[in-house]
């Protein structure tokens, strides 16, 4: 028999506004998908703290932020990597994660999973030769690097030791994930 379990409204309520404090800006599907098992009461909080003005949902875009300026902190590269993290986290035992520090570029988020180090790397077009020439200069450190790609076919052009493989996420947040031949 699946007995349903009562989840504090106002507990889940913080947890949302947690997670979204720690991210910036996510969509309400990333949102619901760190909390397993908790989607009818996470949807739940998001609408209540939405009429309570505690978040901010952009109309246009659809995203949540936990303010507008919170909202201007919006990176494309963050938002398809937390799409990689919340599919990571379905698939493995993900112990904590967090957002990286502007100075780690390109590394978005950084998790820990069975006790080590792991960090999600975006690469678009405009920044393949940076990305490139900072790991080929030895300037970032040799963690386990899951490579998030704007476009599948820079996969042969990016140059990052300690890979240990790529992605792209389609629409809707399905990821693809690539191994290097």
């Amino acid at each position: 028999m699946n007995m349903a379990v009562y989840q504090n409204p106002e507990e889940t309520a913080r947890k949302v506004l947690s997670m979204l404090r720690k991210y910036n800006v996510m969509y309400p599907e990333q949102l619901v998908a760190f909390f397993y098992g908790e989607e009818t009461s996470v949807l739940r909080a998001i609408r209540r703290l939405e009429k309570k003005r505690q978040l901010y949902l952009n109309p246009y875009t659809g995203l949540l932020a936990s303010s507008e300026n919170a909202y201007s902190l919006k990176d494309d590269g963050t938002i398809l990597s937390l799409w990689v993290l919340a599919d990571l986290c379905r698939r493995r035992p993900v112990e904590y994660h967090f957002l990286a520090e502007h100075e780690d570029f390109p590394v978005r988020l950084l998790f820990i999973s069975s006790q080590e180090l792991y960090d999600i790397v975006y690469v678009d077009t405009g920044s393949l030769k940076l990305v490139n020439g900072l790991y080929r200069e030895g300037r970032r450190p040799a963690e386990s690097h899951i490579v998030v790609l704007e476009d599948g076919n820079l996969i042969g052009q990016v140059q990052i030791p300690g890979a240990i493989g790529y992605c792209v996420v389609k629409e809707g947040g399905v990821v693809e994930y690539y191994r290097k031949k």
